[in-house]
């Protein structure tokens, strides 16, 4: 009777030194775009949606779809929008605007420009009615 073998604890350091090789920047990015395609495919799940009709709803073929849901595609907040509006879900929710800080200025009567009336300072040497010719212009 033959012993089964036992598996052979195989490491490699392949994976880490491809993760090393990435930015902690590029892993935010790529998190983001996952959780952007995990949002969508939910929703499309919740609402039995398959692709060929999330392509009709928002006008795209169903390579883009695919796309869309591999969590390799980078969004423009207008596909976002779109997609949202599709589904009824909003993937723009999470945007947080910084605070705007206005700067008041005083300014002296000097500084403030005139206002230069564009017909007075070009058309003030000619008089109407009379007739000119294409030379005197």
């Amino acid at each position: 009777m033959k012993k089964p073998h036992k598996a052979k604890l195989h490491t490699t350091d392949f994976l880490d030194e491809f993760l090393a090789g990435i930015s902690e920047n590029e892993q935010k990015e790529t998190t983001a775009r996952m959780k952007l395609a995990a949002a969508i495919d939910d929703a499309m799940k919740a609402q039995n949606i398959s692709k060929s009709e999330l392509a009709i709803l928002t006008g795209q073929n169903n390579s883009v779809i695919t796309k869309w849901l591999s969590g390799t595609q980078n969004f423009t907040t207008d596909t976002l929008e779109d997609i949202g509006q599709a589904l009824h879900i909003d993937l723009l929710l999470d945007y947080k605007a910084a605070p705007v800080v206005l700067e008041k200025k005083v300014l002296k009567k000097s500084q403030i420009p005139k206002k230069r009336h564009y017909f007075a300072e070009h058309f003030s040497k000619f008089t109407f009615g009379t007739r000119y010719t294409a030379a005197c212009i």
